[in-house]
C-alpha cells in the first residue's frame, strides 16, 4: 500500500487530519504525526478480515474497488427469528476466511471444510428479514448450499443461514438507533449515518502505539494481536498512547474525510484468540484495559480501545 501520511492539528478542540503530503487543503496548524499502515476489510460479520491495498470508502464502510462487495454486508443468522450470529456465540466463525475470485464472487474457507463459493448475482434465492440488535434489515438469503455449509461447520446444527444485504435496494439501519439500543451516548452521530450489519460503526481506527502500551502492561501474559480488536484502519508513528481519543477530523488523500464519533467499548470478543478461536483464560485484554482506566463512556462499564468513525466524504484510498 502506498504510504499515507498523517497530520494532526492542535487547537482548543484537537483536530486530526490524515492525508497525502501533497494535499493542498490540510488545516492550518496541522503537524505530521504518523501514517496508515493497514486497511482491513470485513465482508462477513464476525468472520476473518481481508487486508487490502486499496479500499473505496463509503458512508456504510469499505467497498472492494470495482465490485459491489461491501464491509459486513454478509452475515450469518439462526433460527425462526433470523437473529444475527457472531463469534461471541460461535468463536469458530473467526477461522472462516473469505476471499474474492473476481468482481462478484466470494469464497469461504474454514478448517476441515471444502471451499464454499458464492456468486453475488446468484445470491437472491429469496428475501428474508434479518435482525441485528433489535433492528430489522431486508436481506437476500444465499441459498441452501451455503446454509448447509455454515450449519455443518458450526457443529452440524441446522438452522444457520447466510444472508446478504444489497445496499442499493435495502433500507439500512440507523447508527443512532443501534447505539441507543446498547445505551451509549450518540451526541456525534447524525440521523443520516447508516449501518449495514456492523454493530455500531462502519469504521474503527486503532494505533500501533496504543496496542504496544496494552501489551507492555500484560507482563507475563502472551501479547494481544491487533486482529483481536478488528480495526478497519491501523495507524503508526504517533508518539503518545491513546492520543487518538482526541482526534476529531480525519482526512485521507485529497477527497476522503472521516469524523470520530466515540471510543469503541470492547466486549468478550476481544478475549477470543483469532488464530485458534479459543477464549483466553486470563480475560485479556479486558483486564489490562480496565487497569489503564479505559472506561470512557457513560452507560457502560466496558473499557474502550480504538475509535468509531463515520465517513463524511467518500473516496478511494490510496488514490
Amino acid at each position: 500500500m502506498d504510504e499515507i501520511l498523517i497530520f494532526g492539528a492542535a487547537a482548543a478542540a484537537i483536530k486530526f487530519s490524515l492525508m497525502y503530503l501533497g494535499w493542498n487543503k490540510r488545516p492550518k496548524q496541522a503537524e505530521l504525526v504518523g501514517k496508515v499502515t493497514r486497511l482491513t476489510f470485513y465482508p462477513v460479520k464476525s468472520m476473518a478480515g481481508v487486508i487490502v491495498d486499496q479500499a473505496l470508502c463509503t458512508s456504510t464502510g469499505f467497498q472492494l474497488p470495482g465490485t459491489d462487495i461491501q464491509d459486513r454486508s454478509w452475515m450469518v443468522i439462526y433460527g425462526e427469528e433470523n437473529r444475527f450470529v457472531t463469534a461471541r456465540q460461535e468463536p469458530a466463525m473467526l477461522l472462516i476466511k473469505p476471499s474474492f475470485n473476481n468482481g462478484n464472487s466470494i469464497s469461504f474457507d474454514a478448517p476441515n471444510m471444502e471451499t464454499l463459493r458464492i456468486t453475488v448475482d446468484q445470491c437472491p434465492t429469496k428475501i428474508t428479514t434479518a435482525r441485528v440488535w433489535g433492528a430489522e434489515v431486508e436481506s437476500l438469503d444465499c441459498g441452501d448450499v451455503a446454509a448447509e455449509w455454515i450449519s455443518r461447520y458450526l457443529g452440524n446444527r441446522p438452522g444457520h443461514r447466510l444472508v446478504h444485504c444489497d445496499t442499493k435496494v435495502s433500507e439500512l439501519r440507523s447508527a443512532e438507533y443501534a447505539l441507543r439500543k446498547v445505551r451509549l451516548g450518540v451526541e456525534d452521530i447524525k440521523e443520516t449515518d447508516k449501518l449495514i450489519f456492523q454493530d455500531g460503526s462502519a469504521y474503527l481506527l486503532t494505533t500501533e502505539v496504543s496496542l504496544n502500551e496494552v501489551n507492555k502492561e500484560l507482563r507475563d501474559s502472551r501479547e494481544i494481536k491487533v486482529e483481536s480488536f478488528r480495526p478497519s484502519i491501523i495507524v503508526s508513528g504517533n508518539k503518545t498512547p491513546f492520543e487518538e481519543d482526541n482526534w476529531k477530523e480525519i482526512y485521507i488523500g485529497d477527497k476522503v474525510k472521516f469524523t470520530t464519533t466515540m471510543p469503541c467499548p470492547r466486549c468478550v470478543l476481544t478475549t477470543i484468540d483469532p488464530v485458534n478461536a479459543t477464549k483466553r483464560e486470563d480475560n485479556q485484554p479486558l483486564n489490562v484495559l480496565n487497569s489503564l482506566s479505559r472506561k470512557l463512556l457513560k452507560g457502560t462499564d466496558s473499557p474502550c480501545f480504538g475509535n468509531f468513525l463515520v465517513c463524511d466524504r467518500p473516496g478511494l484510498i490510496p488514490e
